[in-house]
């Protein structure tokens, strides 16, 4: 069963610090006016959208929610308003995200049309891990392989989460309880022994993810001291408006 565990930190930094450089060699630059939008869209629930906009360029706390807004969502031949719910958060009341499918937002601000259209990639097949159970250790040189299928060479990235509620730090490295990798067109990866600072049960979610989100991931990680607009996929706004689908498989880190 695919969990989906989004809006990590690494998240929130790629998506809204890419938006807001930390570098302040800009803050005397204006503001764009365009509003920015952050969603992602996830198999089996409501699409959720969150607006900003942005009061000074590159300056880390001068976003502001935009409230009040009126969005509509569209899929095939069903459409229908977001409900605002505070705090510049919007989310569809009947419509559910599914693969396969194509969603559109769609609101007017200062004047000008906001648009941005995604869909969900289908759930990744064949995934697998080895071991199941991971011995960590100064002497251990094991690592976690990780194999799925993807002849199309699609985007795909993978994140672990510790699941122990007090979890017992591993003799490797101290570390975060939420690990994860870059993205890559791949079918296999290897996630380093050190990568796991806690003992215990862990979740290792493989999320297949668009080109869109992509593009805007692997470049930001790059150049994580952007002092330029990063990517974006909304027609006439900034931000991210995609979809995702996952597999998650469990392991056991022992020492």
């Amino acid at each position: 069963m695919a969990r989906f565990n989004l809006l990590k930190p690494a998240l929130v930094c790629i998506i809204i610090g890419g938006l807001i450089s930390c570098q302040k060699v800009e803050l005397q630059k204006p503001a764009s006016n365009r509003p920015i939008l952050q969603s992602f869209l996830i198999p089996g629930q409501k699409i959720k959208l969150q607006v900003y906009k942005e009061l000074v360029f590159g300056k880390d706390d001068s976003l502001e929610k935009i409230n009040k807004l009126n969005i509509s969502l569209s899929t095939s031949n069903e459409s229908e308003t977001l409900t605002f719910n505070g705090s510049g958060q919007y989310s569809s009341e009947h419509l559910l995200a599914s693969p396969g499918k194509t969603y559109t937002v769609s609101f007017q601000y200062n004047g000008k049309t906001i648009t941005a259209s995604t869909s969900i990639p289908s759930k990744p097949s064949g995934f697998s891990i080895s071991p199941a159970k991971l011995t960590v250790s100064a002497s251990s040189a094991s690592n976690l392989k990780l194999n799925w299928n993807n002849k199309e060479g699609d985007y795909y990235y993978v994140s672990i989460n510790s699941l122990e509620d007090i979890p017992i730090a591993s003799d490797t490295q101290k570390g975060n309880k939420t690990t994860e990798s870059l993205v890559t067109q791949g079918q296999t990866d290897e996630i380093k022994m050190k990568s796991f600072a806690y003992l215990g049960r862990h979740e290792i979610i493989l999320y297949h993810i668009l080109p869109d989100y992509a593009v805007y991931y692997k470049e930001y990680s790059i150049n994580s001291n952007y002092v330029k607009q990063p990517p974006s996929n909304i027609s006439n706004g900034l931000g991210i408006f995609s979809g995702l689908n996952a597999d998650t498989l469990m392991i056991q880190v022992v020492e």
